[in-house]
């Protein structure tokens, strides 16, 4: 790295997955880590992406987006040394990915990790592709590295007061989450009202991945006018 960076070293590569882990010896004063999202997105989700892109006169661009599908994806790069294969479940994204953004995180509403910067098709119009949060949390197991959002355990009782709140407001934060999601995915599925079938097939996956949520609810009302 020049003078003006800061020194770090690859320390594991994922080939299949495109991912690597990379030590640094210090961080910039006031940079404050992404927390891990506890789950994937899903379609009609909205997302933040930041890169590096070569082409721009900033160091950070910011790129807002939804979420057009979520699935397992394999594809290769050619390279002088010849193909490179892949392999990991990815977020495909409307959000565009230009030459320096790869490696950059993609965040969800709450500022979480919930994937990584892959690539993209220009060709095909805007297509980009993120390495998924789940194989990101694959590569942290395969390296033994533990990453909590939670803050380090305290055992004072005085502070256990303020431990326990941190628990409850993660909750709420969570609970706060969920049902924006939710929201998302019902706001989503308005598209297929025209196709019944399609239409009570994604309110039921609705239903399915947040039964918890007043937009369940709903999914739930208008399944049952369906039938």
């Amino acid at each position: 790295m020049s003078k003006a960076g800061i020194d770090g070293r690859v320390v594991y590569r994922d080939k299949k997955r495109d991912l690597a882990i990379l030590q640094l010896t210090s961080l910039p004063a006031g940079v404050a880590a992404i927390p891990l999202a506890r789950q994937s997105v899903g379609p009609g989700d909205s997302v933040h992406s930041i890169g590096n892109p070569g082409a721009s006169g900033a160091l950070w661009a910011y790129s807002p987006g939804s979420v057009k599908a979520v699935y397992p994806k394999r594809w290769s790069v050619m390279e002088r040394d010849g193909p490179l294969q892949f392999e990991a479940h990815v977020v495909e994204t409307t959000s565009p990915v230009n030459p320096g953004d790869s490696g950059g995180p993609l965040v969800n509403n709450f500022a979480e990790l919930v994937a990584v910067t892959q690539g993209g098709v220009s060709s095909m119009g805007t297509i980009s592709y993120f390495i998924d949060i789940s194989e990101v949390r694959k590569v942290l197991a395969d390296k033994k590295i533990r990453i909590t959002n939670a803050p380090a355990a305290i055992t004072s009782a005085t502070d256990a007061k303020t431990d326990d709140k941190a628990e409850k407001d993660a909750a709420a934060h969570e609970a706060e989450r969920q049902e924006l999601a939710a929201q998302n995915k019902l706001n989503f599925c308005e598209q297929y009202r025209d196709r019944p079938s399609k239409y009570k097939e994604k309110l039921e996956e609705l239903v399915k991945q947040y039964p918890n949520t007043k937009a369940a609810g709903t999914a739930k009302d208008l399944l049952a006018k369906l039938k």
